[in-house]
């Protein structure tokens, strides 16, 4: 084999170095680690690509966190947890201000940081803790904690929820889930799942499209301000700051693990799972609204008889019931009423019949009268019928002259006329 040249040389040996740099790097990385990672730890997507970015997960295996990009994009990963066996992204650390697969997670005493390859911070828990940081522990709820020396919680992200409320996790009154900008975009969107004194509402852009007291689905116990908004095995509860209920939505039966998110097309959609370690959901979602016409800039109309979709023009979701089209039957129903108008005869106003315009004089008749037409009886014959009946009119008062206009025969002529 003949050697090289020196610029094949120089770049094997460049190929050799990045190998060896990134063998050293993965082996400082370690396994998945599980439950706890101790100050000075790293890690980031390209380190851990084995496992998909994870690089700790909760003694369970149910949660992991890890360094992802969702829909496999190459340009924005984000420092999140996951429910592992369903894939579902729960919290996420930098919505706002993604990295790239080589920027890193960095565990300090001062806290938690996400940056860029460049070493410029992202994103970062509190500067001022109380206490160094002794611990990052991600707990089988979801949880992912803060630890300090004697394992009080310095930080958690239960505190800090983005588009979704897991069991034990409560939202303040105060507080809102804001959803994703899109499905591979983490970054608040327009809608937002707020908990108020008064009520919990889905509000798009600061206009409100749903409440949970106006929901068929729910059950108000008491009229107290609500505290706090929570989801469990029984249900979605918002309580007072006592503990006891204001209101309540039951969920079905058997779903002992419920995830409550925020999707980025505004509808909220709790998800019950058998067990924390489940991957395939119940089904019989709670979905809020439950009419996707209730959504905000949703085309939609009515549909009667079943007909197809119209276009409608875009309303916001707060806008009256008037404001929708109104119903009208479709255009196939307008032609069979006119088939069935065209078969129906019309009725015909009462005229005045038209005026004879054949001349007496043309109309040709047959040499003996038809039988439906009346004849007179001869002279002879009516003078002595009047003169035989007792009482009657002398026969010189009885004519036989036909009244005028009407038709008297002629036998005296071969063709009989009218005269």
């Amino acid at each position: 084999m003949p050697p090289l040249p020196p610029p094949a040389l120089a770049f094997l040996g460049l190929v050799l170095a990045a190998a060896a740099a990134l063998s050293a790097r993965v082996a400082e990385a370690g396994p998945l680690a599980t439950e706890l990672v101790r100050p000075s730890f790293v890690a980031s997507n390209i380190l851990y690509v084995d496992t998909g970015g994870a690089f700790l997960e909760s003694r369970s295996g149910a949660f992991r966190a890890a360094v992802v990009n969702p829909g496999k994009q190459q340009g924005r990963f984000y420092l999140a947890v996951l429910h592992a066996p369903s894939a579902t992204l729960v919290w996420s650390a930098n919505r706002g201000a993604p990295t790239t697969s080589s920027g890193q997670v960095q565990l300090t005493p001062q806290g938690l940081t996400v940056s860029d390859p460049n070493g410029t911070v992202l994103w970062s828990t509190p500067s001022r803790l109380g206490s160094p940081v002794a611990a990052l522990r991600l707990q089988d709820s979801g949880n992912l904690q803060l630890l300090a020396a004697g394992n009080a919680t310095l930080w958690q992200s239960f505190d800090a929820a983005t588009d979704t409320l897991l069991p034990g996790q409560q939202l303040r009154a105060g507080a809102y889930l804001a959803a994703a900008a899109g499905a591979t975009d983490l970054a608040e969107g327009d809608y937002r799942l707020a908990a108020t004194a008064a009520d919990v509402v889905l509000t798009w852009q600061g206009s409100t499209y749903w409440r949970l007291s106006n929901d068929l689905r729910s059950f108000k116990d008491r009229n107290v301000a609500v505290a706090s908004v929570s989801v469990n095995a029984s249900g979605l509860f918002a309580v007072a700051a006592d503990g006891g209920l204001v209101f309540r939505v039951d969920l079905a039966p058997g779903a002992s693990f419920p995830v409550l998110k925020l999707g980025y097309d505004g509808r909220l959609r709790i998800t019950g799972y058998p067990l924390v370690n489940s991957s395939a959901p119940l089904g019989g979602d709670f979905v809020a609204p439950a009419n996707d016409c209730d959504l905000p800039l949703q085309a939609c109309s009515a549909r009667p008889w079943g007909s197809a979709r119209r276009p409608a023009t875009a309303r916001p979701a707060h806008a009256p019931h008037s404001s929708r089209p109104p119903r009208r039957p479709p255009a196939r129903a307008y032609r069979g009423m006119a088939r069935r108008s065209r078969r129906r005869p019309r009725a015909r106003a009462a005229t005045a019949p038209r005026p004879f315009r054949t001349s007496p004089s043309s109309l040709r008749l047959p040499t003996s009268p038809p039988s439906s037409i009346p004849r007179p009886w001869p002279a002879s014959t009516t003078r002595r019928a009047a003169a035989s009946a007792p009482g009657s009119v002398p026969a010189s008062a009885t004519s036989t002259t036909a009244p005028p206009g009407a038709a008297t025969w002629s036998e005296t002529s071969s063709s009989a006329r009218c005269t």
